[in-house]
């Protein structure tokens, strides 16, 4: 059997186990009537579902899923060129040392640790030989996001010192961009721009891809997909998600969405189940302009996928903490439970980079890794340190 075959099995075996646990746990929760509350049955299939690595599953406001989080000590700094670093995990230091960036805007090198963690705080025991061994402990502190990150509006436009600071909070579908692609057409003569999406919620990526269109001068209209390998899934309950996502608010289109649904899934998919997997071509695009873009833990979905398009441009910064990890497993929409009324989210779509890291829960890693907070100020003083613009 090979190495897919294995891995299905084992799938197969936490599903079956995790499916027997809730049974048991089902059974003793029921109270004298045999009924249980909605609540109890949440907790139950929630606690039991851990091992699913999808960002978009959830049963109503609550996620399974155990991300993981980064943790660094803001303090201390470390001269990597200089001495020699033992961590006593039994891990490889790169995996610990990371590039940061100081409150002066220059290049310093952080210990920075990630882990499935809900702790605020972890400690790592390290030893340095520069002209001696030093054995110390070191407190590192879960990078968080600060609140007032995330009550931004949707979209805010501002320059500092010179540089243009496209801040998007959301791209959600029922919000007006275009202000969004007009600004970034507006300020095409500029050779640098940051792209702000710390604390971005999702939505829907597009008026991102008409951003960078018009600020890089590249065509992205032909681009109508992520540089993603990409398969669908598609059955009865599935083909009925698809139509209400794609149904309008107004009534009398129903039947122009319905004929929309069926056209475009009979072109697509030659039997029902998953339809013939996706490969796009991973060129890079092209781009003489610097852009820097910002991201942190709540950055999630479609700011994500700004991160991956992003990813495949020439001349891309990224700065901040991991992404949320909400990518992988895509076109998520709900279905409601017909007994417990209970809002189930799961996608229809898988979609994994040429790399095959699964991200969900772990998320887009930056280049440069900063405490959100900071992020802006650091690197405008990194520009003026090392960029000419």
């Amino acid at each position: 059997m090979d190495m897919l075959g294995i891995n299905i099995l084992e799938e197969m075996k936490k599903f079956n186990k995790a499916k027997s646990k809730i049974l048991e746990e089902l059974k003793k929760s029921k109270d004298k009537f045999g009924k249980i509350s909605s609540i109890d049955f949440q907790k139950i299939i929630i606690n039991n579902l851990t091992f699913i690595k999808d960002g978009h599953f959830g049963i109503n406001a609550l996620q399974p899923l155990r991300k993981t989080y980064a943790f660094m000590n803001k303090e201390e700094s470390i001269l990597k060129n200089n001495s020699i670093f033992y961590i006593k995990e039994g891990n490889d230091p790169i995996n610990y040392i990371k590039p940061s960036i100081d409150e002066k805007g220059k290049i310093i090198y952080k210990i920075v640790c990630l882990k499935e963690s809900t702790n605020n705080s972890c400690d790592i025991n390290i030893t340095i030989k520069d002209k001696e061994e030093i054995e110390k402990k070191i407190n590192l502190k879960k990078i968080a996001s600060s609140p007032s990150l995330l009550k931004n509006k949707a979209y805010s436009f501002k320059e500092v010192e010179g540089i243009p600071v496209f801040k998007v909070s959301s791209f959600g579908k029922h919000l007006n961009l275009e202000k969004l692609s007009e600004d970034g057409l507006k300020y095409s003569d500029k050779n640098i721009a940051i792209l702000d999406l710390r604390g971005n919620t999702g939505g829907l990526h597009t008026p991102g891809l008409k951003w960078i269109g018009n600020f890089t001068n590249n065509n992205m209209n032909n681009v109508s997909m992520l540089k993603h390998i990409n398969a669908s899934l598609i059955n009865e309950v599935a083909k009925k998600r698809v139509l209400k996502m794609a149904v309008d608010v107004d009534k009398n289109k129903i039947e122009e969405a319905v004929f929309e649904v069926d056209n475009n899934l009979r072109k697509k998919f030659d039997i029902m189940g998953w339809c013939k997997i996706s490969i796009p071509e991973f060129e890079k695009f092209k781009n003489d302009k610097v852009i820097i873009v910002l991201f942190d833990k709540d950055t999630i979905s479609a700011g994500e996928a700004m991160i991956s398009h992003l990813n495949y441009m020439e001349n891309v910064i990224f700065i901040g903490t991991n992404s949320y990890g909400a990518l992988n497993v895509t076109s998520p929409a709900g279905n409601i439970l017909p007994n417990t009324k209970t809002r189930v989210f799961a996608g229809l779509e898988l979609d994994i980079e040429p790399d095959f890291v699964w991200r969900d829960g772990i998320g887009y890693f930056p280049d440069f890794w900063v405490e959100p907070e900071d992020a802006l100020d650091r690197i405008i003083k990194f520009v003026n340190n090392y960029i000419k613009h």
